[in-house]
This record gives structure tokens, sequence and C-alpha cells, in this order.
């Protein structure tokens, strides 16, 4: 059966605060001592029955130094003795109480006090040092923590009493939010240091729940830090920070008395991040946003003691934005015209070409007809039986190269003017184009030049097709002259 684990942790804790008893806990683990007395012995005993009943291994048992097996000892006996008990993997206890998920973190606290005074301030690394391993990964955390009154948090981290464990979590928990993932951020901020300090603000974004004040104000500064963080340019450290707005600033990313954060103001910033980052144009909203920063923070203030800056820095931002779209949407259309001029300019070369391409050809068909009336009118020359002579075989066949070659020669010029003017402007546009993506611009040269193309390779193969007929027809002058009963008339 699982495990009670409010049952547990309360047992444990109560052994520690025995009188004679100690009692120290790390992230990881806890250890009691102390010793025997018939508080210490009944206690014991409801321990090793929940030890036993779950077949922990994780909590150990020493009685005088030696180690011994829960289910093996006699709790009952008066003698005195000294006894310890460890707890080698806290998350074991979760484990067994079937609270955890293998798509989760989680960690527990048996000591609400241990939890307060010494992991959160000094072993977290939530206010500006380097992150305890459950806040570094992006997975979402539970937090399970014993003496705690109610639950709270956000998306990404929930903190919950043991003894309501197994009730179901609002639907707040692992709801999507606005705020940027961390793929996102990296994209906008430059981090030059070797350490990865940087998740998520969401990671530390509490929405839900009876919040406890003491606990939830680390939760917050971290936020409102890791929140302002993703609205600079460049972070080498906590101690140095670069924002590139009106004025380069490099100041510290966190004061070292950290001061109270309100409720408006991580609203604020909230609302401000999430606007920053809601569409594509990331780069300008924030750049819009710093500007206002870089001019009113002072010298030597630090990133999270400017948080009180947000919200009217934001409302300029959203001001100033608007006339930017304005102006983007004038130089959208400028850049529209002038994309539509060159692509005339485009189509004019493949009409160009295809006009070319037509005369040429009416011109050679010109010349084949002259060449054949030249030799055919003449009754005296089909009477004297010319036109089966090697000369004239020699004439139809050299005129058959000739067409050949012609055709060639101008189809290769009418491609490759229309191919080359195509690439120049396809290759300057993507240079000078600044209001669009290059999958956006190449669709509409796509779309605007489908018709034209297709025109101009019809035209081309229909071209290619009579000079082919022409030249074949030239090459075998005999059999032409005979399909159309020349010989046979003379």
């Amino acid at each position: 059966m699982p495990l009670d684990l409010d049952l547990t942790c309360d047992l444990l804790t109560r052994l520690g605060k025995r009188e004679g008893s100690t009692y120290s806990e790390n992230t990881f683990a806890a250890t009691c001592s102390g010793s025997m007395n018939d508080h210490v012995r009944k206690d014991l005993a409801s321990l090793a029955k929940l030890v036993n009943g779950s077949n922990l291994e994780s909590i150990r048992l020493k009685l005088e130094g030696f180690d011994e097996s829960w289910d093996e000892v006699d709790f009952s006996s008066s003698q005195l003795c000294e006894w310890s008990i460890t707890v080698t993997d806290k998350k074991k206890l979760l484990e067994a109480a079937s609270a955890i998920s293998i798509d989760l973190d989680a960690m527990l606290f048996l000591s609400l006090d241990y939890f307060l005074k010494t992991w959160l301030p000094d072993v977290s690394g939530m206010i500006g040092g380097d992150l305890d391993t459950a806040f570094k990964t992006e997975r979402p955390l539970k937090i399970f923590l014993h003496g705690l009154k109610a639950p709270f948090g956000g998306p990404k981290v929930a903190i919950i009493p043991t003894r309501s464990y197994e009730e179901p979590l609002p639907i707040e928990w692992l709801a999507s939010t606005k705020l940027p993932q961390l793929d996102k951020i990296l994209k906008q901020v430059h981090f030059v240091t070797g350490s990865a300090v940087m998740v998520s603000p969401e990671k530390f974004f509490l929405t839900w729940g009876e919040k406890n004040p003491e606990i939830s104000l680390y939760f917050d500064r971290a936020f409102a830090t890791y929140a302002l963080i993703s609205l600079s340019q460049e972070f080498y450290g906590w101690d140095k920070i670069v924002l590139k707005g009106k004025r380069k600033l490099e100041i510290p990313a966190i004061e070292k008395q950290p001061g109270n954060i309100t409720n408006n103001e991580i609203d604020a910033l909230t609302k401000c991040v999430e606007w920053c980052y809601a569409e594509s144009d990331e780069e300008t909203r924030i750049l819009l946003v710093v500007d206002r920063l870089s001019l009113d923070i002072k010298d030597g203030e630090s990133l999270t003691k400017a948080i009180h800056l947000i919200a009217p820095s934001f409302i300029e931002a959203k001001s100033r934005y608007k006339y930017v779209v304005l102006d983007r949407k004038k130089d959208y259309t400028k850049e529209l015209s002038d994309i539509q001029k060159d692509l005339s300019g485009v189509v004019d070369k493949f009409v160009t070409a295809s006009n070319q391409f037509v005369g040429s050809l009416l011109t050679d068909v010109l010349a084949l007809a002259f060449v054949l009336t030249a030799g055919v009118v003449s009754r005296r020359f089909i009477a004297e039986d010319a036109l089966r002579s090697p000369e004239a075989v020699i004439l139809f066949r050299s005129f058959a190269v000739y067409l050949a070659v012609a055709v060639s020669l101008r189809i290769w010029g009418a491609i490759a003017v229309s191919l080359i003017s195509t690439k120049l402007f396809t290759d300057w546009k993507s240079i000078v184009r600044s209001h669009m993506s290059a999958n956006e611009l190449q669709a509409m040269i796509d779309n605007s030049l489908f018709p034209v193309k297709v025109n101009f390779w019809a035209s081309c193969i229909v071209i290619v097709a009579i000079y082919v007929v022409m030249a074949l027809a030239c090459w075998n002058a005999e059999l032409t002259l005979n399909l159309f009963g020349v010989l046979e008339r003379s």
C-alpha cells in the first residue's frame, strides 16, 4: 500500500524535536538522532509500521551506533540507548507514496523551518546564485513541503503540503502562458557566461493558490529577475548586464540587499514581457522598452531595483510602437511599389525575348521560302533534274545546318537574357528588402512571373519545334519536294 507521506514526515520531524534530539536536513537527505525515552519509543514504533508496510530501504535505523532492521527491533523495551535515523533519499518517500510521475521533477522538505531559513536563501540560488538543479530544467516541478497550510504555485511550479498532496491541483497548473520560453529568450539576449544560469521566467511565476508570503517573496524576486533579464541585450553575470537603448548601460542584474516586490509591479512586468515577446517583432518592442529604461535607471542602480520603472516604460513603448508600425506600413507600401516597377522590367525582358524569337522565325521562314521558290519556279531548273543533283543537296543541307545553328543561338540568347535579368532582380531585392521575409518576397516574384514564364517557355517550345521541322525538311529536300509533288510534275 502507498506510504502515508504526511504521517511519515510528521514522525521524523517530531523525533528530531524531542528533548535531547538533533535534526538536520539538506536537499536530498535528512538525519535525526537522540536518546531513547517513552515518547521516542512510541514514535519509533509508529515509524517502524510505516517503513515495514511500504518496504522502505531509504529510512535507516541505528541503535547504539549499529545498523538495525526495523522489523527486528522491540521498541517496547525500557532499556535506554542512543538512536539515529537517516533518510538517505527523500525522493524515495515520494515514490513510495505515489506522489510523483516520471514526467515531473519533485522535491521533498520535511522541515518548513529549514526550507524557509536555509534552503530558499542559501541553497536554491533563486536570488542571484547558481540555481539548484531542480530549477535549471524546464520541466515542471512539484515541491512537497511538510507544515505548509495550503498549496499554491504557477504553470511550472507547485508547492504542496504533504497532508493534501493527493488533492487535484487547479487548471492553472501546467497551463500555457504568453511568457517567453527559453529558446525565444536566447535569440534576443546574448549570454556571455560559462555557467547555465538562464531559465525562462515562467519557472518562478506564481498564479494560483493561497500564497505563503515568506515563500512567494523568493519566487517573485526570481521571476522579476529572469523576466527583466529577458529584456536586456547582453548578460555577463549577476554583476554585469548590458542595456542598449538611448543610453548604453552596464549595471548589476540584482541588488545586494533585495527589496520587496509588489503585486502591481509583478503584474506590470508580466504584461510588458508578454507584449514584447507576443509576436515576431520582439527586437523592436524590447528596444522601445529599453530606450525608456536606459534613460530612467540611475547609474549604479541594479536592473531589479528598476522594476518600478517598467509600468511607465511599457506605456510609452506601446504608444511609440503604433507610430513605428505606421512608418513601416508606409515603407512597406513604397517597397511594394518599387518591386512592382522592377517586376515590370523583368516582364518586358521576357516579352522582348519572345517577340525577337518569333521575329527571327518569320525571317528564317521567308528565307526558306525564297530558297525553295528559287529552286522550284524555274521549269528549266526542274527539267534538267537539277534538284536531284549533288549541288542541290549541298545547298538544302547547308540551309538546314544554318537553321539548326540559328535556332540554337537565338534560343540560348533569349533564355540567358531572361534568366539573368530574373536572377539579378531577385538577388538585388533580397539584399535591399527590409519589410518582408525572403519567403514572402519569393512568393510574390513567383506569382507575378508565372504566367509570363509559361507564355515564354510555350513560345520557345513551339518555335523550336517549327525550326526542327524546317531543318529536317531542308536536310531531306528530295523527300520533302516529293511529298509536295514538285518533282513528279517535272
